[in-house]
């Protein structure tokens, strides 16, 4: 119920086109415990300098359940994100964008709760289906949901499957692809 209430919120045309700083955000889970674990890294563009990293610990209260992981990751993502002393212009999380069962995956409702522009970049498709990648780095094909361009698949290193990049909030596919191809360096 509360991604169908905020999915109409969703924004997919970019304020900006470019980005000096980018925030990567991704969480890891305990082997021992319930614990989680959030990290985001911000990045200063194109000179790929590390500007801040910042991290949080939270216990896991909600269930792994695919196209849900806001509810799972986000407490302890904004409790990561609140020790950030830099806020980057973007934000890229380890999950989907409008790539998404209802069209509103983690980074799309991450974005509309920080009112920023997200991209979704994840490792394995939740929904669509995506045309074949070519071997080289920075090839893409893109990703459908209907007859609706969602995202693209991206190989960001030869021999190596492709991450799926779709758009979260205030972001197109084109502005995503392009800023995700970007940091493929070093």
């Amino acid at each position: 119920r509360i991604q169908d209430k905020y999915r109409s919120e969703v924004i997919t045309k970019p304020e900006k086109t470019s980005f000096r700083l980018v925030g990567g955000v991704d969480v890891a889970y305990s082997k021992k415990d319930n614990s989680a674990f959030a990290v985001v890294v911000v990045m200063k563009v194109p000179e790929m300098e590390l500007i801040e990293r910042v991290r949080s610990q939270g216990e896991v209260t909600f269930p792994f359940v695919p196209g849900l992981f806001f509810f799972r990751e986000g407490p302890t993502i904004f409790k990561a994100l609140s020790r950030l002393k830099f806020v980057p212009d973007c934000f890229i999380f380890d999950g989907h964008g409008i790539d998404h069962p209802k069209g509103i995956g983690m980074a799309s409702q991450m974005g509309i709760m920080l009112e920023m522009p997200t991209i979704g970049c994840a490792k394995k498709l939740l929904c669509g289906t995506a045309e074949p990648v070519d071997n080289g780095v920075g090839d893409s094909a893109p990703i459908y949901n209907g007859n609706i361009e969602v995202g693209r698949a991206i190989r960001s290193r030869e021999g190596v499957k492709p991450h799926y990049v779709s758009p979260g909030h205030k972001m197109d596919v084109e502005t995503a692809v392009k800023t995700v191809i970007d940091l493929l360096r070093g």
